[in-house]
């Protein structure tokens, strides 16, 4: 099998749309249609089936795709593996979300000169995942694991981030807070299930609770966030002020109040999750990553706990 028929398929199915990742891998969409093709005929099956909007995965296409990212995740860090095994050197796979604060990260990863670290960028539940397929030995997560060890790493306090032009600004107080009462008859983006799992519950009911009646719009973002915002015509965007989406110079972020609600709501939660069978010679980065023990919790995967957004 061919690697790059896995990317080439990866790529359309994350895309939705052949001439969407035609472009992304820089070829042609006949080009890419023959990889595909390639690849159909060496698992024996039809993986797609070709919709007027774009495509859809068959039952085998969709394990795959699952299959997929996790062999090109082992594929791109083979050579990171084979150089740490030249020079001795223990290799640590560590998943980290987006929008994750700087200076946190890299005080950890001081914390880890003696290994060869080894960086996945993704969202909660795909790292979730990884971490469940023994793709990551440590996964930083908006939500923590239920089947593995995790600690509360820290809490971030959430808010909207809003264009200049925003109606909302006008309720923004002289604190510089907004009000959750204000978000009555909003339309915000927020992040999908799809990348946090407990995300559109967990933002419906707070809304709910505080009277207000929301237009929701659930997203997967980071990077791009603004751009995906403005083209759904938003109010603004629910989300931590590290977030990616405040890279926009343009953007600017508010924190949330509600003194008749709970404060624990208002705030997104960041675990340090590891493998219950986590190598011994790893266990020197449990205790490094999951130092700073003032502000943290250690949590039993058995005793599950409903986590805010």
């Amino acid at each position: 099998m061919n690697v790059r028929w896995l990317e080439a398929f990866a790529c359309v199915a994350r895309n939705g749309q052949i001439n969407s990742a035609a472009e992304e891998l820089c070829m042609s969409q006949s080009t890419l249609s023959r990889q595909l093709a390639s690849l159909e005929k060496h698992v024996g099956t039809p993986l797609m089936t070709r919709e007027a909007r774009g495509v859809r995965l068959t039952p085998a296409g969709q394990i795959v795709q699952e299959r997929a990212a996790q062999l090109l995740q082992q594929f791109d860090e083979l050579a990171e593996v084979i150089t740490a095994e030249r020079l001795r050197s223990t290799h640590v796979r560590i998943g980290i979300p987006p929008g994750i604060p700087v200076s946190w990260l890299r005080t950890k990863l001081a914390l880890l000169s003696d290994f060869a670290v080894i960086l996945n960028e993704g969202t909660t539940n795909d790292q979730l995942a990884l971490l469940d397929g023994g793709q990551l030995d440590f996964a930083i997560t908006r939500e923590r694991s239920s089947s593995h060890p995790s600690t509360l790493a820290f809490s971030q306090p959430l808010g909207v981030a809003m264009h200049p032009g925003a109606r909302l600004r006008a309720w923004v107080t002289d604190e510089g807070e907004l009000p959750i009462n204000a978000l009555d008859g909003a339309r915000l983006m927020a992040h999908a299930q799809s990348a946090i799992r407990t995300s559109e519950g967990a933002l419906r009911s707070l809304a709910e609770a505080a009277g207000a009646s929301v237009e929701w719009v659930f997203r997967r973002f980071g990077l791009h966030g603004n751009i995906i915002a403005e083209a759904a015509d938003v109010d603004g965007a629910m989300t931590i002020s590290s977030s990616q989406l405040l890279h926009s110079s343009d953007w600017t972020w508010f924190p949330l109040t509600a003194p008749q609600l709970v404060t624990d709501n208002l705030s997104i939660r960041t675990w340090i999750n590891w493998r219950t069978d986590i190598a011994a010679d790893l266990q020197p980065c449990v205790a490094a990553l999951c130092s700073d023990r003032a502000e943290q919790q250690t949590c039993d995967p058995s005793q599950p706990e409903a986590d805010p957004v």
